[in-house]
């Protein structure tokens, strides 16, 4: 059984594990997958900003005395998408991706049937100008398996500690 919702609060520690479990994706078959998470996806919450730059932008370990090294540095691209949420169900969480996986497997398919057409016109009673506009088009999911999520407030994901 394996699934892309993980307990924990953000912490190096937290990320290690979580990146671990998704290269460890495997297909319907059980083959191991080419997962490999690139791209760390946070609301705009400043303490989670602090969090996650902390664990990825710097060389060494600044919590220590030894400075070890460390090695997810220079390894991310973090997002800070500011139309997520802050919270789920009041507590913090962050998304893992593979950018690669995401797009050579359309994971997150945006399919633009008829492209946004617009148009004006003034209105005779009110002079106000009237914007029309129509597209179509779809978006969903097609594979699970780009992407993971990790918080507290998820109460069926695999703990993480």
């Amino acid at each position: 059984t394996q699934s892309n919702l993980f307990k924990g609060v953000f912490s190096q520690t937290v990320m290690d594990q979580m990146q671990e479990k998704m290269q460890d994706f495997t297909d319907d078959d059980g083959n191991i997958l080419s997962v490999m998470p690139d791209t760390i996806i946070i609301p705009n919450n400043a303490k989670l900003k602090r969090a996650v730059f902390a664990a990825v932008g710097s060389e060494l370990d600044p919590n220590t005395n030894n400075n070890a090294m460390n090695f997810q540095m220079g390894l991310w691209n973090v997002l800070i998408w500011p139309y997520l949420p802050k919270l789920l169900n009041d507590q913090e969480y962050f998304m893992m991706a593979d950018s690669d996986f995401l797009q050579t497997y359309m994971c997150l398919p945006f399919v633009d049937r008829v492209p946004l057409q617009v148009d004006s016109h003034i209105d005779e009673n009110t002079w106000n100008t009237v914007f029309q506009g129509n597209a179509r088009y779809g978006a969903g999911f097609n594979n699970w398996r780009g992407i993971a999520i990790c918080g507290t407030g998820l109460s069926d994901g695999t703990a993480l500690a």
